[in-house]
């Protein structure tokens, strides 16, 4: 629905322009006023009809065409769901369908006596049936059917068929010709595969449609769908070849095709293409962004669950359960090592978390007018490479790529949402599942936007050291002093910067010192003192003992800050450690959650094979550093206010040692050796030392395939890949924390197909309701009002 919103405001200006105007003057950009005179990110009938649709499927719960033609009448007459509150830039046959639904609407009235202003609410089943719902002629394919279709797949993606069949019908209430509603089914199906874990290739592939025919109950596509089907949209001249945006519905599926497949895997670049044919490309923070929203999404939706429905305390207690004692003590050590009040810590992280961004978008504001602007920090930038495009390289040793930051980032990012006890902490004091999701995701958004945010500050201190680099100049010692010695060189005039910039680093490091003091304790308490020793403790001399671990961890924390000193990047080296650790530690989970014929002899030697080879790599690469100092970008002196010498040393040809090359591995590939290396050396070694049999392992330590959104896969495909383990029933009922008391507050009424019924939030049944709706709606046209008569 994003992705809808933004493509339709990015070409809203433009719209209708030819490509020969496009061509001379390309879009790069949101921006305002164009062909309708709109402000910048101000949408048009695009989203505004897919907002009506996704309204209509969320209020009726389900798919009820009438509804959904009310919406858009409500859109067409009172600018309902517009960003403008009018409705504009209405498609001629979809204005010809909503006018005719209306006067259906008037003769229905007078055939069975209802007012006229009443039925626009009309929810009795019978009455529905017999409303002809279809207002548009045969003939009629325009691309209106298409643009608003999005929100129907993704609310029935569970159910394929139904979906795809609910996407024709969506379409061919306005647009009526054959050619729509296939166009419709088509790219619901194909919406419905991504969700379901489909990649691009998949997506575009000659046999999508073939090996997913029975989505679409065997129906035969028309001719001219089908040839889209078979890939006529791949071609690589775009408009020169023929590729047209137009509103005939063959042409705009074809074009939307087109911009995906030559996106070059950017969402940006894409856009851009079905806009005007431009030329755009992802930058290095963006992608890494990206991994950090997989990794909160895959934790929201696959691992978070499970732990909540198992309520351990600490993280690793599953080990001991899925495995034996011995794997828990490893992991819990070598998280112990790796990270050096629950509830209060949650909201400390969010009174800092405000305090972070707060302190780095003031900083990017002042950076930017301190350079010169906008525009000339990204010239600088640009111009000094410091805005690299060409990052597709295979070669694990270059420290920065599209694969290592997705694939890698990913990985490491996962390890921290999904299996690390500070997260599970977080989430487990969350008071519903679904409360807990709904901060991973918020989550996944806020990390995204401080690592851009950092990236962009990235750019400003080039931009403003472009020919006096303070770093070179030994106006600092360290790299990592750059950004303080910028705040005090250029922003300590403006008051209560500098202020708030210290606040930005406090708030950073407290927050995770916080969570991670917290953890360790808890580690230590639950793992050691009670697991290893076997200890029973009062609540209240656990508090005590958590306190005092707290405070003797953190003298620890602040003593080894002495030799984090010496590894060079406080950020490469953090990062570097917990790739080492991390990567055993979401291996042996991964081991235990999906692997269910291995055994703890596996667990465990997977999980010590996979340390040896992580901590070879890393102190490999920290005692042969000096041998292979990665290539750095050329910085300047040049106009430094005092005259710098600089001792630039030769170059000399020495000879190659092997072990070099595998130590210069980015850090980035760390977390992805060790989860491979575990489950490689841990499935060998369980089927060498007797596979656990499926009776002989609980299945709630198991995560189902169906958890990961494959419900579309065939049951012998779950019952294989769970190694014949029995699904548990039970788990299919709510935990209990997560189902609340009914009250009269938490009873919501709305409109289904059948009548007027009342949702029980705590039990999801549905009661019937005695009900008369009367004529009191608002000018919003959102609350229509519903009296109970008895």
């Amino acid at each position: 629905m994003f992705g809808l919103t933004i493509g339709d405001a990015l070409g809203a200006h433009v719209e209708f322009r030819p490509n020969s105007y496009l061509v001379a003057n390309p879009v790069k950009d949101l921006e305002g006023g164009g062909t309708w005179g709109l402000q910048k990110g101000q949408f048009t009938d695009d989203a505004s009809m897919a907002l009506c649709l996704a309204n209509s499927l969320i209020a009726c719960q389900d798919f009820v065409p009438y509804d959904q033609l009310v919406r858009y009448k409500w859109w067409y007459r009172h600018g309902y769901m517009s960003s403008t509150g009018q409705c504009f830039d209405i498609g001629a046959a979809t204005r010809q369908s909503i006018e005719e639904f209306e006067k259906r609407q008037r003769k229905f009235a007078h055939d069975h006596g209802i007012p006229f202003d009443q039925l626009d609410f009309l929810s009795n089943r019978d009455l529905l049936q017999a409303f002809d719902v279809k207002c548009s002629k045969d003939d009629v394919a325009g691309n209106g059917a298409l643009m608003r279709l999005a929100p129907v797949p993704l609310f029935f993606y569970h159910n394929p068929e139904l979906a795809i069949e609910y996407s024709g019908i969506s379409g061919r209430i306005t647009h009526g010709d054959d050619k729509a509603y296939d166009a419709c089914c088509y790219y619901g199906a194909l919406i419905i595969a991504a969700l379901n874990g489909a990649n691009k290739n998949e997506l575009t592939s000659k046999t999508f449609y073939d090996k997913h025919r029975h989505w679409f109950g065997n129906r035969t596509l028309h001719p001219e769908i089908m040839a889209i089907a078979h890939g006529s949209y791949k071609k690589p001249g775009g408009y020169q070849d023929g590729i047209r945006g137009k509103g005939y519905i063959v042409n705009a599926l074809e074009a939307a095709l087109w911009a995906f497949w030559s996106d070059a895997d950017s969402f940006e670049k894409g856009a851009l293409n079905a806009v005007n044919l431009g030329d755009d490309t992802d930058t290095t923070a963006a992608i890494y962004a990206l991994s950090w929203a997989i990794a909160s999404t895959v934790t929201a939706l696959v691992f978070m669950p499970k732990f909540r429905e198992m309520n351990f305390t600490s993280a690793y207690e599953y080990l001991e359960k899925r495995f034996d004692r011995s794997v828990r003590m490893c992991a819990s050590f070598a998280f112990s090592f790796s990270m050096g009040g629950m509830k209060a810590v949650i909201w400390t992280d969010v009174l800092q978390a405000v305090v972070i961004l707060v302190g780095l978008l003031a900083t990017i504001i002042q950076g930017f007018i301190a350079v010169g602007g906008i525009e000339l920090t990204f010239s600088k930038a640009s111009k000094g490479g410091r805005i690299q495009f060409d990052s597709g390289s295979f070669d694990p040793r270059v420290r920065h790529t599209i694969w290592s930051l997705l694939i890698g980032g990913s990985l490491n990012s996962l390890s921290m949402y999904s299996f690390n006890q500070t997260q599970i902490q977080r989430y487990m004091c969350v008071r519903t599942t679904h409360g807990a999701k709904q901060a991973l995701f918020i989550n996944a958004a806020g990390t995204a936007l401080i690592i851009l945010s950092s990236s962009l500050i990235g750019i400003i201190l080039y931009a403003f050291y472009v020919d006096c680099d303070p770093y070179t100049a030994k106006y600092v010692s360290d790299i990592d002093q750059i950004f303080p010695y910028f705040v005090m060189d250029v922003l300590s005039s403006k008051k209560g910067l500098p202020g708030i910039f210290l606040a930005c680093v406090f708030s950073g490091s407290l927050s995770t010192i916080s969570s991670g003091l917290n953890s360790l304790a808890a580690v230590v308490i639950e793992d050691v003192y009670k697991g290893l020793m076997g200890r029973t403790l009062s609540d209240e001399r656990q508090g005590l003992i958590s306190k005092i671990f707290s405070i003797v961890l953190g003298a620890i924390v602040m003593l080894l800050t002495y030799v984090v000193s010496y590894l060079g990047s406080i950020l490469n080296a953090a990062l570097s450690l917990s790739g080492v650790l991390s990567g055993p530690i979401t291996g042996v989970f991964f081991l235990g959650f999906f692997f269910p014929q291995v055994n703890r002899r596996g667990g465990l030697v997977g999980f010590l094979a996979s340390l040896f080879v992580q901590c070879w790599i890393f102190l490999g690469a920290q005692l042969t550093k000096k041998q292979m100092k990665s290539a750095r970008l050329p910085l300047s002196v040049a106009n430094c206010p005092t005259p710098v010498n600089i001792t630039i040393p030769l170059t000399t040809s020495i000879k190659a040692n092997p072990l070099l090359g595998f130590y210069s591995i980015s850090y980035m590939w760390y977390t992805p050796i060790g989860v491979t290396t575990v489950i490689i050396v841990g499935v060998i070694v369980s089927y060498l030392t007797r596979p656990l049999k499926s009776n002989e392992i609980d299945p709630k330590l198991i995560i189902r395939i169906r958890n990961v959104n494959c419900y579309c896969l065939p049951k012998y495909i779950h019952d294989w890949i769970r190694c014949g383990v029995k699904e548990d029933v039970n788990l299919e009922k709510k935990n209990n924390n997560d189902i609340k008391s009914l009250t009269s507050e938490e009873n919501n009424i709305f409109h289904t197909n059948n009548s007027v019924q009342t949702l029980n939030t705590a039990t999801k049944d549905f009661i019937p309701l005695n009900v008369v709706i009367e004529n009191k709606v608002d000018n919003s046209y959102d609350n229509p009002v519903i009296t109970m008569k008895d």
